[in-house]
């Protein structure tokens, strides 16, 4: 078995049991994410 195949798989089995945790959470880190692509934004909003 590929061990970044297999690594994913664990990832992704620990993102379900986040998901069944903290649902809300889960989403503000995806977005979190998703805005890290603009981290100048990102450093404006830290320090306000």
């Amino acid at each position: 078995m590929n061990p970044i195949i297999g690594f994913q798989s664990i990832l992704f089995s620990r993102l379900d049991s986040i998901i069944n945790l903290k649902n809300s959470t889960l989403l503000q880190s995806l977005s979190l994410s998703s805005t890290l692509s603009s981290l100048p934004i990102l450093r404006k909003v830290m320090k306000i």
